[in-house]
């Protein structure tokens, strides 16, 4: 499950935060954690963020070595 809210400050720039919880029924495992981000926008189809991820899992799923915490970036292009 993920829950995440976007606020969006001063002209070109937002901030994102996500709870992360994932259950695995197999494994018998339980693992929550949570990633914040800061985006700028350049015009209006592109935007550029870095963040961290302070949990442990992946978004790749099948990811089953929980080493993922750590900054990320990411770019975004919309049309």
């Amino acid at each position: 499950a993920v829950g995440g809210v976007t606020y969006h400050m001063v002209n070109q720039w937002d901030f994102a935060a996500e709870m992360r919880s994932l259950n695995t029924i197999q494994a018998e495992t339980s693992d929550t954690g949570v990633l914040t981000s800061v985006y700028r926008h350049f015009g209006d189809n592109f935007k550029f963020g870095v963040g961290y991820n302070f949990g442990q899992f992946s978004d790749d799923l099948t990811d089953l070595v929980q080493d993922d915490q750590g900054l990320f970036i990411k770019l975004v292009a919309k049309y």
